[in-house]
């Protein structure tokens, strides 16, 4: 396995922990853009809607606490005390923010190696895990890195001491002197821009690195993009294959429209083999087993396990469905896509 890859869960698809590293990834390249001409921190009602715009995908709160509890080093989240911004949380780093450029591919290296571990020492989850009581963990981080400062100063009292790497994050010092929260590029034609390049060709080196950071996998997002389009048509084969199942009663309950719909309560199990073979039998147009797969992963990530579960067990892959609601469940497929 290379430091790139996720190891195998039980439970939990590859699928499921690829997708909150993009999510992890856009959070740190919009961070990152952010300070390019920010020096204090965003909130996260906005870092999260530039995170969705940027993959195309919706990047909700929960996906940040999976992260968090998935890489609890990640970043920092505080009270927002800002005036004139209605969102309740900030979020940056837990490190100076000149040091950004220079960490983004050692903190992918780490967000592997925190999700591995998670994985070896989780076996039994069925879902990712949410850090619930993040501001707490926030503080603690925030006080390990000063017990760390402290240690390492007290080590080398002969050293020229350097600023505190928790000083940005520390809520009491997020209005200090700019000078500590200036963007710092670790191209060499950047630092000495000052000294030998003129405005428009600073300008031009900006935008350029704005560009670069901006860029994501162009292939992911178009796949992506077309797993959400076909989530309407293989959830439709999925509720009229749960429906036309032995299993189960049915009931009736009202839509949003207060119109009477009928829907089915109880379980059902397929094999994801078969599933698949009715789902390319149904469309009409060509669609390999592997989308397929993907597509029954992402309907399971968009209406919870509850609804739709892939299980793998003894070899053989089973997808369980139990209450679903076509009224509810569409609209559930509409908010993500």
């Amino acid at each position: 396995m290379t430091t790139n890859e996720f190891g195998r869960h039980k439970f939990i698809r590859p699928e499921t922990f690829k997708l909150s590293a993009s999510y992890f990834k856009a959070i740190d390249n919009c961070l990152n853009l952010h300070y390019t001409s920010h020096t204090s921190p965003p909130s996260v009602d906005q870092i999260l809607n530039s995170s969705s715009n940027l993959l195309s995908r919706k990047v909700t709160f929960q996906s940040l606490l999976n992260i968090l509890a998935l890489y609890p080093a990640s970043y920092i989240i505080s009270e927002n005390h800002k005036v004139n911004d209605k969102s309740s949380f900030s979020i940056t780093l837990p490190f100076e923010i000149n040091h950004f450029n220079r960490s983004i591919t050692r903190r992918n290296q780490e967000y592997v190696e925190s999700v591995n571990s998670w994985i070896a020492n989780n076996p039994e989850a069925q879902v990712l895990p949410i850090c619930n009581d993040f501001l707490n963990c926030s503080k603690a981080l925030i006080e390990n890195n000063n017990s760390s400062d402290s240690s390492s100063k007290s080590g080398s009292p002969s050293k020229i001491s350097k600023p505190s790497k928790s000083s940005l994050v520390d809520k009491h010092n997020l209005k200090n002197t700019t000078e500590k929260f200036k963007f710092k590029p670790k191209d060499e034609a950047i630092e000495l821009s000052k000294s030998g390049l003129t405005l428009l060709e600073r300008i031009k080196l900006k935008e350029k690195k704005n560009k670069e950071l901006a860029k994501v996998d162009n292939s992911d997002i178009r796949y992506s993009n077309y797993l959400d389009g076909k989530l309407h048509p293989v959830y439709d084969i999925l509720y009229q294959t749960y429906w036309s199942g032995s299993r189960g009663r049915r009931t009736k309950t009202k839509d949003v429209d207060d119109q009477e719909t009928e829907k089915k309560v109880g379980v059902a199990s397929l094999p994801l083999v078969k599933f698949v073979d009715i789902i390319r039998d149904s469309l009409s147009y060509p669609i390999s087993e592997g989308e397929v797969e993907d597509i029954v992963v992402r309907l399971e990530e968009t209406l919870g396990a509850s609804k739709v579960h892939i299980i793998t067990r003894g070899g053989i892959t089973v997808v369980k469905v139990n209450n679903l609601d076509r009224c509810c469940d569409l609209q559930k497929i509409d908010k993500t896509t």
